[in-house]
């Protein structure tokens, strides 16, 4: 397994990854931590943060976002709003074995 990993800050539109199809890569898992995201009370706008394959996300508390179990070959990820230097996308992927 290997990890690619993402750091902020983020800016509102801003394409973070954008990750073709490899035969030889399997993407098994996205996690994305917004540390300090603020509360859905406090918000006064429910605009997403994020957009992962064109489906928009709000982080909320605990400040983690994290999809498994899928086996997609290629996305897209995109920040919907700005986002903080302390903001972390992982993607862990499997390499496929010759």
């Amino acid at each position: 397994m290997k990890l690619l990993q993402y750091r902020g800050p983020f800016n509102s539109g801003e394409e973070i990854a954008n990750i073709r199809p490899d035969l030889n890569v399997t993407y098994v898992q996205v996690g994305v931590q917004f540390p300090k995201a603020p509360p859905l009370q406090w918000r006064t706008s429910m605009a997403p943060d994020i957009e992962i394959n064109g489906k928009t996300y709000l982080i909320n508390d605990p400040w983690i976002l994290e999809f498994d179990g899928f086996t997609f070959t290629s996305f897209n990820i995109i920040a919907r709003r700005d986002l903080p230097e302390d903001c972390i996308i992982d993607v862990l992927m499997n390499e496929r074995s010759e």
